[in-house]
């Protein structure tokens, strides 16, 4: 009996993944891949709105921050306190044109009492845009005419 050197006599089972099984593979890859590619774009929209809504925050507190060292003079005097104004986003990657406009508008306090002569309710109203969404948040708060800014001057 000749022995053929290059064949063995035992066939080994063939080894690798059928057409089907390949595509089936290919398949779940890509909806796990489109999946994490979606949950990344959520997570970086997340952030940004974030970062425009902590900047908002900022700036609203910034104005009425001021309020705390005006004189009750200059507190009722509607001329003194400048009625608009803008403040810029400032974050890496943020669009240079980006802008938040606002409002401060001093009134009488609606409390209904014996004290609102010595009150003033104070709304800052800040506006932008985002990526063509308007959006707006507003802030109020009460300016007393025996408040803290008697005691820093």
């Amino acid at each position: 009996m000749k022995l053929d050197s290059t064949r063995s006599r035992f066939k080994l089972p063939q080894r690798g993944f059928s057409l089907v099984e390949a595509m089936i593979g290919m398949g779940i890859i890509g909806i796990v891949s489109s999946g994490l590619f979606a949950s990344f774009s959520t997570g970086f929209t997340v952030i940004r709105l974030s970062r425009e809504e902590a900047r908002a925050t900022q700036v609203m507190m910034e104005k009425l921050e001021v309020f705390r060292l005006y004189s009750w003079n200059q507190v009722t005097n509607q001329t003194f306190v400048p009625n608009g104004f803008v403040a810029p986003f400032v974050a890496v990657g943020a669009d240079p044109g980006f802008y938040y406009t606002g409002t401060v508008t001093i009134a009488s306090a609606p409390l209904g009492t014996s004290y609102d002569e010595d009150l003033r309710q104070v709304t800052v109203d800040l506006d932008w845009n985002s990526k063509g969404i308007q959006r707006h948040r507003e802030v109020t708060t009460y300016v007393s005419r025996y408040g803290i800014q008697n005691y820093t001057y």
